[in-house]
């Protein structure tokens, strides 16, 4: 399911269900495991409030250790 999100974000859980042809269930437990994994992030969907989008997280990028 990570790979769908990463060739065709954002998506809703629909989107990914569709993509993945996992079921509702199994789609729903997938996107809280990676989103308390911190691996993706969740929007509101603006064409509809009462869903979400989901996209992978962007890496924060690293830290070189120098001021600036």
């Amino acid at each position: 399911m990570y790979k769908v999100l990463e060739t065709e974000s954002p998506l809703t859980q629909a989107d990914i269900r569709e993509r993945s042809r996992l079921s509702k269930r199994t789609t729903r437990h997938a996107i809280g495991l990676l989103a308390d994994a911190e691996l993706v992030d969740e929007r509101v969907y603006p064409l509809d409030a009462r869903k979400k989008l989901y996209a992978p997280q962007r890496p924060a990028k690293p830290s070189t250790g120098m001021t600036e």
